[in-house]
């Protein structure tokens, strides 16, 4: 019994000790295959999510495109965003009514969002590692 406990508490520390970079994420950015973004910083990933980055290098206007109410969009709110869901909902909202900017159109599940980026050279979001595939490009998030 003691043996399994001293077992518990090493796991709890390895994992613990592991930076939340090297962590898997829940989520991976997608941008459309034509975009010659390759990587950005979190930083840029938070501006460009919160509506203060809306501009890509050479001057095309960022689309930003969110999933509807699932595991993978808490996953990115709190992962990327330091926020829980109904923040980021309550963010957005603050800024519709305030008048300084229009929420980002919200899709059903990552095939949605896969199509929609896939069809606009300027768009981006997010979806589940595992589906990502050839019709989209992964955007990497650099610390």
């Amino acid at each position: 019994m003691k043996h399994c406990l001293h077992i518990t508490l090493v796991l709890l520390l390895l994992a613990a000790a592991v930076p939340a970079a090297e962590r898997a994420a829940g989520y991976v950015l997608v941008v459309n295959r034509n975009n010659p973004v390759n990587s950005i910083t979190e930083q840029e990933a938070n501006l460009i999510f919160l509506g203060k980055k809306t501009v890509w290098p050479g001057g095309h206007s960022v689309t930003i495109v969110l999933q509807e109410g699932k595991r993978i969009h808490a996953a990115f709110v709190r992962e990327l965003l330091g926020r829980s869901p109904l923040q980021y909902a309550t963010y957005w909202k603050k800024a519709l009514f305030t008048g300084t900017a229009i929420p980002p159109r919200s899709l059903r599940g990552d095939s949605e969002v896969k199509s929609f980026v896939a069809s606009n050279r300027d768009a981006v979001g997010y979806i589940s590692p595992d589906a990502l595939d050839t019709s989209v490009r992964a955007l990497e998030v650099r610390k």
